[in-house]
């Protein structure tokens, strides 16, 4: 018998000592709901085994839900319960221990005003039955109460910024909404230490709304027994308060929103509640531009504008291009408070602080440089910038950088040649100065190329004696002097290894920053330099249109030619140029093509069909014999109308027309080609060379109304 209880009492230690082992979970719902309807949130629980007492603390934010009971209680769970505006306390305890493996434990029931909250479990507790009493572990998982965003209609307050002591006015609207309205009750919570209530002002079918604010909430009332859409545009109602805060300011639908129709049914809605936030304090910073020569010093003016005149302090870390600019100082304009100016590298670190608040608006100082590059440059705001406002307030700033330009002079060229070359062969690049004045001290230069396709060799014309040198990207010549010297012409012939291997065969050879010139008393130069290089292309672009007057119409599929010389003028055929480059106009009209620098001239043809010609066209050249009103308005209407290409119109060209028009067959003196265009020049000069627009007409056709013919 005594091995019987033996047994029996280790086995439900076994048993309990197993149940124990397993992890217990007190677990919230997540649920959505209806703003003024009430919800239920179930707490469940696993694993509770023996337990003897239990404190569950749930939190969730003020507004938002009011606790009404507690229902669904598991069997010999009585607890007591108690809560506030935001939090939901259950205690039990007994000395007859319960035990729930997974099962609800109640039902926690709230009444929903609308919006989200979490529901937080807090200083919670779960004792087993002793002796003595031990703590059960309990993994907690929060809940949550959401709007249900799936209602039909909808409801939202808006978000506005507000100075203090400025009027705002807050929209309350209807963006979606299914069915007319015919009455509206609305209550809106608002806290009127942030927020000082002046009126309504109901807008679009919302006119005849009431409203005025009690303890804060304000209140609003409309009917209308026909019932109105309501969600139309402008239809709206402005909540209008003085914002008197410095945080956000929520305006929450609290309890009492209604919508009925005209049926008096409820009509289920999602409120989204709004809020008036501050207008965060807020500046300008800005580095002003510069344009410079080489070699000259400047100031850099470092001006705020529409901060607040209470600033307190701001810290500044501004970056400068050390190839390109050289600092050499700063000049304070005796701002109020307390100023550091401290370089380090090429960063400039601006601390100011004025404990009791001081207006910083206006220019506070000068930041001093020496131009010393030859391509833009930046003095920039860099990372760690800030600004606070009294006591201790960010202020959102707008930095605007400073940029610092080369000035172009009149003169005062440096030129990198051009050279054409063919892949694996040599390239000689000549580098030539022209306007400088004669008493030219020292020279230095630095070349950026491209080690791929071009490798320096030598310089087999050097008339001055340079010393030239490469370390693969940069090309590096150098000259000086005692006696004044004219260096104009060609410096220097660079001879380099060219290769192309790949599909772009351009090698640019560019002056970069580190070049300069001094005349004999180390006077830089302010220089004018040209980049130039080897098989070096540009891009030369326009729009083919016909000439008509209406609307222009893009010529496709019309091919471009590039030739080195112009089209010959009747009754010349000759000379006749070449065509170096050649390409095809888009659907568009729009044709690109490239050439290294030179003058050439833009030619098309077209093998569209001859077409928009006409008895008008006949009419038109006569009245222009005549010297009666026309149509042959520009010169290629006029290269149109002479079709025996003599280089004259005149009856000749009519007779050869209407023979052409009635189909008379041979037709010898009609020379003119169906297609004509413009001929124009183009002077490319290391740079692209867009808007080369041509037009094209068919001949005879000196009207303009292609494509349609009488």
């Amino acid at each position: 018998m005594k091995s019987k209880c033996t047994l029996i009492l280790l086995f439900v230690l076994l048993f309990g000592a197993a149940s124990f082992g397993q992890s217990a979970t007190a677990t919230l719902s997540t649920v959505t709901g209806i703003p003024g309807d009430n919800v239920s949130v179930q707490l469940t629980v696993t694993n509770f085994t023996n337990v003897s007492a239990i404190t569950m603390r749930v939190k969730f934010t003020n507004g938002v839900l009011t606790f009404i009971n507690l229902t669904n209680l598991f069997p010999g769970f009585t607890p007591t319960v108690g809560h506030t505006d935001t939090t939901v306390s259950i205690v039990w305890s007994s000395v007859v221990p319960i035990t729930i493996p997974n099962n609800t434990l109640c039902d926690l029931n709230f009444q929903y005003h609308g919006t989200s909250t979490v529901l937080q479990f807090y200083n919670c507790q779960v004792s087993i039955f002793g002796p003595p009493p031990a703590n059960l572990p309990v993994t907690y998982t929060n809940g949550a109460v959401t709007p249900d965003l799936t209602l039909p209609n909808h409801a939202q307050i808006g978000t506005r910024q507000a100075a203090y002591g400025a009027t705002v006015s807050v929209p309350l609207y209807y963006p979606v909404f299914t069915e007319n309205a015919a009455a509206i009750t609305q209550r809106i919570q608002y806290d009127p230490t942030k927020l000082s209530y002046q009126n309504i002002t109901p807008l679009g079918h919302l006119v005849g709304a009431l409203g005025n604010a009690v303890g804060g909430v304000v209140e609003i009332s409309w009917s209308n027994l026909a019932g109105a859409d309501i969600s139309t545009p402008g239809d709206s109602i402005l909540l209008n308060f003085t914002y008197i805060g410095s945080t956000p300011a929520p305006l929450v639908f609290t309890t009492g929103c209604e919508i009925r129709n005209t049926a008096e049914e409820n009509i289920p809605v999602t409120y989204y509640n709004g809020v008036v936030n501050p207008a965060p304090p807020s500046g300008n910073a800005l580095l002003e531009d510069r344009t410079r020569c080489q070699g000259e010093e400047f100031e850099v003016p470092l001006d705020f504008s529409g901060f607040p005149v209470n600033m307190t302090a701001f810290t500044l870390n501004i970056n400068y291009q050390g190839a390109k600019l050289a600092y050499l100082g700063y000049t304070l304009l005796d701002p109020d408070g307390s100023t550091t100016v401290n370089p380090s590298g090429t960063t400039i670190h601006i601390a100011w602080t004025s404990p009791a608040g001081s207006d910083i608006n206006g220019m506070f100082l000068k930041l001093k440089f020496k131009y010393i590059g030859i391509t833009p440059a930046t003095v920039a705001f860099g990372a760690g910038c800030s600004f606070t406002s009294f006591p201790t307030v960010p202020v959102t700033v707008t930095y605007t950088n400073s940029a610092v330009n080369p000035t172009i002079p009149i003169g005062n060229d440096a030129t990198v040649g051009y050279s054409e070359a063919v892949s694996g062969g040599e390239a000689l690049v000549p580098i030539y100065f022209a306007n400088l004045p004669t008493n030219i001290g020292a020279v230095t230069l630095y070349l950026n190329i491209d080690p791929a396709k071009l490798v320096f060799i030598d310089a087999p014309t050097n008339p001055f004696g340079a010393y030239v040198g490469s370390t693969g990207t940069t090309v590096g010549i150098s000259w000086s002097s005692i006696t004044p010297t004219d260096v104009n012409g060609t410096f220097i012939v660079l001879r380099f290894a060219y290769n192309c291997g790949t599909s772009d065969c351009t090698a640019p050879i560019v002056f970069t920053d580190g070049s300069e010139i001094a005349n004999i008393t180390e006077e830089v130069l302010c220089m004018d330099w040209h980049n130039g290089g080897v098989n070096m292309r540009y891009k030369v672009s326009g729009i083919l249109t016909y000439d008509n007057d209406s609307d222009p119409l893009p010529l496709a599929g019309v091919t471009i030619y590039l030739k080195d010389g112009p089209e010959p003028v009747p009754p010349a055929t000759e000379p006749i140029p070449n065509i170096l480059a050649s390409t095809v106009t888009d659907a568009d009209g729009y044709f690109e093509i490239y050439a290294a620098n030179g003058t050439y001239y833009i030619y098309a043809t077209s093998t569209a069909a001859w077409n928009g010609v006409g008895p008008a066209d006949v009419l038109n050249i006569r009245y222009y014999i005549a010297g009666l009103p026309n149509s042959l308005t520009d010169d290629l209407r006029k290269r149109a109308a002479d079709l025996t290409q003599d280089g004259i119109i005149f009856t000749d060209d009519v007779l050869v027309l209407r023979f052409r028009l009635a189909n008379v067959i041979p037709n010898p003196n009609y020379k003119a080609p169906d297609w004509m265009f413009t001929n124009p020049p183009v002077t490319v000069s290391g740079a692209e060379n867009p808007g080369n627009n041509l037009k094209g007409i068919c001949s005879g056709d000196v009207n303009g109304s292609y494509p349609l013919a009488y």
